[in-house]
């Protein structure tokens, strides 16, 4: 049987419907995501997520790895649910962690394995100095 998990946002007005896709042996579970009627066709994420207070953002981990041997890759997504648009930071050997927005800041963790033990590293990101936005494709 799949496994499904809701993240509703703060007002109630989206849902993030996250359907298993698979599990890391001995490690986390990945999932197919899906918001309102958006869908991240053949991308995969971690269950982990931050929303913004106006329900507009969402901050995902995006995974492109799930070779246990090579390792966690993941990368920070946020998506602009109002404008259809995603801004993705740089895949890492790691976890990135979705912390939680206040107004247009955005904090997250990378927890980092590239030196081969976990280094946590706390960022905040400002939405209004992103540039790199692109258009969701969707099928």
């Amino acid at each position: 049987m799949t496994k499904e998990m809701i993240s509703k946002s703060p007002n109630q007005k989206r849902t993030a419907k996250f359907s298993e896709a698979g599990e890391i042996r001995f490690g986390p579970g990945y999932f197919y995501l899906s918001i309102d009627s958006l869908s991240f066709y053949k991308r995969i994420f971690g269950h982990r997520v931050a929303w913004s207070d106006d329900d507009r953002f969402i901050a995902l981990q995006a995974w492109h790895n799930i070779e246990e041997s090579l390792g966690p890759r993941t990368s920070l997504v946020i998506v602009d649910l109002e404008n259809t648009l995603e801004a993705g930071f740089t895949m890492f050997h790691g976890y990135a962690m979705p912390i939680s927005f206040s107004r247009h800041i955005l904090r997250h963790d990378d927890l980092n394995w590239s030196t081969g033990s976990c280094m946590k590293i706390e960022k905040e990101t400002d939405l209004e100095l992103i540039d790199w936005w692109k258009k969701i494709a969707q099928p």
